[in-house]
């Protein structure tokens, strides 16, 4: 993969995963987060499933970055926030189901960034999503998942951004990047497709 001289890694990389990005954005099960109509069936659904995958590869995902990671790696764990949403939701965290299928083969630490840049970038439509569950679901605390950064959410995005662009600096790192990113995307996408949470 040829990396133009003025792209950046970034800018590069969204443009190479875009139509992965978009296949996930049109699942059905996520498009209700944004819908006038969102159900806590569908919320519950939602965070029980994003809670699996997180809990089946984001230690894989962090431990592989290694070299790669941002400085402030330790402050983007999300599992957390996850379990105190399905708490939130009555869901038993101890009682999801086991599935070893979800998983992520990451050969280096740039296909781990980019794994991470999908992660990262799911922040920035959490803000909106967070604010259309509190117009739907009023009387739920707000969702710690899709507010995870709170106020600093364009900054760690704008952190993370500037990382990758000053750590990817060849082609044969993009083409990492990219591997990873979209190994992430089709790990995403087949499991909200599936019917298990």
């Amino acid at each position: 993969m040829s990396r133009p001289e003025q792209s950046s890694a970034h800018e590069a990389l969204k443009q190479a995963t875009w139509p992965y990005h978009k296949d996930l954005d049109q699942l059905q099960i996520l498009k209700k987060l944004m819908s006038p109509d969102l159900r806590l069936e569908d919320y519950r659904l939602v965070s029980a499933k994003m809670t699996n995958w997180y809990r089946h590869v984001e230690d894989t995902i962090f431990k592989a970055v290694q070299n790669c990671a941002p400085a402030d790696i330790e402050h983007r764990y999300k599992l957390t926030a996850l379990k105190a949403d399905l708490a939130a939701v009555d869901i038993n965290y101890e009682q999801l189901g086991d599935y070893p299928a979800i998983n992520i083969s990451l050969d280096n630490g740039f296909e781990a960034l980019g794994a991470l840049y999908v992660m990262e970038g799911g922040t920035q439509g959490g803000k909106i999503i967070s604010k259309n569950i509190a117009k739907c679901l009023p009387d739920l605390p707000q969702p710690r998942f899709f507010s995870v950064y709170g106020e600093q959410s364009d900054q760690r995005w704008q952190s993370f951004l500037d990382h990758l662009n000053n750590t990817a600096m060849s082609a044969k790192d993009l083409e990492s990047l990219v591997t990873g990113a979209r190994k992430t995307y089709d790990s995403l996408i087949l499991w909200f497709k599936s019917d298990h949470y």
